[in-house]
Parts: structure tokens; sequence; C-alpha cells
């Protein structure tokens, strides 16, 4: 038994070729000259791969060897009742922004606890801000890194 072949679904076929063939063509091109074109990942998403979770002990190894630049990403408030020794205060829901949050050192972030967010907010900032690089953000946050006895400095 033999099975004969349609013309008809054979030319639909290669119509529908053809059509597929050219959406792409006419795609590939809009993105080439359109300055904005399609991101299949958004840069930007791509950018935040720079964050880097650090542990409490080699953010320590970091600290003693003075590579890293700690920043407190809490409010000035929690800042001044106590901080890593050293540490910059940059609140992450703040508007400002200092050069040296993005500038110099290794930036460590870090905020109250392994739960609080902001740090990965200021880390965020950071990087959209220009920073170049990795920003690492201390798991466990302040809470962590106080309960290992590492540096600190208390009141204002």
């Amino acid at each position: 038994m033999r099975v004969e072949r349609n013309p008809s679904l054979r030319r639909l076929f290669g119509e529908a070729l053809v059509i597929v063939a050219a959406a792409a063509v006419l795609g590939l091109g809009f993105n080439l000259f359109n300055p904005r074109g399609y991101e299949p990942v958004p840069r930007r998403s791509l950018s935040y791969r720079a964050i880097v979770p650090l542990s409490a002990e080699a953010a320590k190894l970091k600290y003693d060897a003075g590579i890293a630049r700690f920043i407190d990403a809490r409010e000035e408030e929690e800042y001044g009742d106590a901080r890593v020794a050293g540490a910059i205060s940059v609140p992450a829901l703040g508007n400002d922004l200092p050069p040296s949050a993005i500038a110099g050192r290794e930036p460590v972030v870090y905020c109250g606890a392994a739960e609080c967010g902001v740090s990965e907010i200021l880390a965020r900032r950071m990087i959209d801000a220009g920073h170049r690089g990795i920003v690492y953000v201390l798991d466990g946050g302040l809470s962590e890194w106080d309960r290992r006895g590492y540096p600190m400095e208390r009141g204002k």
C-alpha cells in the first residue's frame, strides 16, 4: 500500500516555512538596528549576579586583611547602637549614596540579621550607581558577626 503525497499540503508547509523564516529575519533585523532591541535576559538582571553572599568567617578574613569596606545598610539609629568596627553607614532606604560606598576596597554590606533584606537592596543600589565588581552581602548580618565575637563598636 502506497501513500500518495498531497501537493496542496506540501505547498502549505512550504508557505508556512517561508512565513516563519521571513518573521525571523525581520525580528533579527529589528533588534540589530534598534538600540533598545529585545533582551532575552535584562542586562540589569545579569549585573545583579555580582551580588555574592559571604560567610561571617570569610568576611572576617577580609576584615583582618584590610581589603574590605564594611557598609551598614540599616538606619542611622541602629548604626549608632552597634556596628562592625570601622563600618560606614549608608542606609539602604536613604536618598544619598556616597561615593565612598562604591569606591575603594571590596564592599561587604550587612544589615541586622539574615532575613532583614536591606543589605540586598543597598547592594542593588550600588550596582545601579555604577559599582563595578562584586558586592558582598554578609550572611547572617550583624547578629552573626556579633555572635562570633568579631570586632564591634557600640554607642555613638
